[in-house]
């Protein structure tokens, strides 16, 4: 059985956990801890410019009138 010691921050490290590794804590009674392994969340990849510039072209808040149009419509004749 290994054990292993909290250190001044409250942590403990797991032998068989990697980096980015989610785990339920679960309290079961006074003195003793459960720890659940919950699976990986899945990353998306970052966006690349064509992306980033298709999902600002498809924005509802981009206006989709022209200056002349806006200034037309808001304008009194």
């Amino acid at each position: 059985m290994k054990t292993a010691r909290a250190d001044t921050k409250k942590r403990v490290v797991l032998p068989g956990a990697k980096p980015g590794d989610v785990f339920d804590v679960q309290r079961d009674g006074e003195e003793r801890y459960v720890l659940v392994r919950l699976h990986r969340p899945i990353e998306k990849p970052a966006m690349n410019r064509k992306d980033c510039l298709e999902a600002i072209g498809r924005s509802p808040l981009c206006p989709t009138l022209s200056w002349n149009e806006l200034r037309r419509l808001t304008r009194e004749p």
